[in-house]
């Protein structure tokens, strides 16, 4: 079931970057932004009307550095997972589109999904760890190295759309922020040009805590670190290798935090100087430094984000 959700999720999430849908030029400024539905439409009353945007908010200058996003849906008020909502909402396929033009002329760098099955085995080690099914959007992020990953909702009526943008941090899952915005539509002809009107507006918001979040990442970097003990090890063995890594990974680092610990898996998160270590391979290099006189250490998968290696 996991394989065939994935892949029409996958199948989708392909198809609506091929798309490049043009939009009246008294809309350019939307930047082709635009949002997910989960409401019914009903009559529309038509009549003038003119596009609203929160007041005054003005995003910093573009990312200087590549910080990288990934755009999903979330889950609404019936409860469809985020692959339902790709598959049977009419609209999430142009939003996707939209955001991740906004995004990239903003210069983040986009993530995509790809690599069907090594994503599947990912998430089915991941929810083995950590005893739960964790966030599919969650999981993704992290899978494809993205910095960040945004989720959209929508709600749109016969008078209004309503959109909505929350922004996480991969390697924590922490909330970064969240916007809305809420515009009147005049008709149902004109519901896409003002739901992407409704989306730019909050990716605009958005953008501006996002901007300080990517300024913060200067200071200190964050990483997901899992170690997977391979091989018959007796009891005290198992303990010096803890014993190791609680005693000489921290100090490598600004800080650490270990999420699980078991006899088989150390899941942490490591807080990095970017001045000291500049990228995923600099940890795997420092933490194998560390361990590898007591045990042999090999990686098995690393990304920007995730660091996935064997204790054996």
């Amino acid at each position: 079931m996991l394989v065939k959700i994935l892949s029409v999720f996958l199948l989708l999430v392909s198809s609506a970057f091929a798309q490049n849908s043009k939009f009246d030029s008294r809309y350019q400024a939307a930047e082709k932004t635009f949002d997910a539905y989960n409401g019914k439409t009903g009559s529309q009353e038509s009549g003038a009307s003119t596009p609203t945007f929160s007041s005054p908010r003005t995003s910093s200058d573009n990312v200087q550095i590549p910080f990288s996003i990934l755009v999903l849906p979330a889950k609404n008020a019936k409860n469809l997972s985020e692959l339902e909502i790709v598959n049977k909402n009419p609209y999430s396929r142009t939003l996707m589109e939209s955001l991740n033009t906004f995004f990239s002329k903003k210069n983040y760098e986009l993530k995509l999904l790809d690599q069907q099955k090594e994503l599947e085995n990912f998430i089915l080690t991941q929810n083995a760890i950590s005893g739960k099914e964790e966030d599919l959007a969650y999981l993704a992020s992290l899978y494809v190295g993205a910095d960040i990953y945004v989720k959209f909702t929508g709600n749109l009526s016969s008078k209004k759309i309503n959109v909505q943008l929350n922004a996480y941090e991969s390697t924590t899952g922490q909330l970064i922020g969240s916007t809305s915005s809420e515009q009147i539509i005049p008709n149902a002809k004109e519901n896409q040009k003002y739901i992407q009107i409704a989306a730019t507006d909050a990716a605009r918001q958005l953008d501006t805590k996002l901007q300080d979040y990517c300024q913060a990442q200067k200071k200190s970097t964050q990483y997901k670190v899992m170690m997977n003990l391979v091989g018959d090890f007796d009891e005290d063995f198992i303990e010096d290798i803890h014993e190791q890594i609680t005693m000489n990974i921290p100090g490598l680092f600004q800080k650490v935090i270990f999420n699980v610990m078991t006899e088989k898996t150390v899941d942490i998160t490591v807080y990095a100087n970017p001045a000291k270590y500049s990228d995923s391979q600099a940890i795997y290099s420092a933490i194998r430094g560390k361990l590898k006189s007591v045990v042999g250490v090999k990686k098995t998968n690393i990304t920007k984000k995730l660091i996935f290696m064997d204790l054996k």
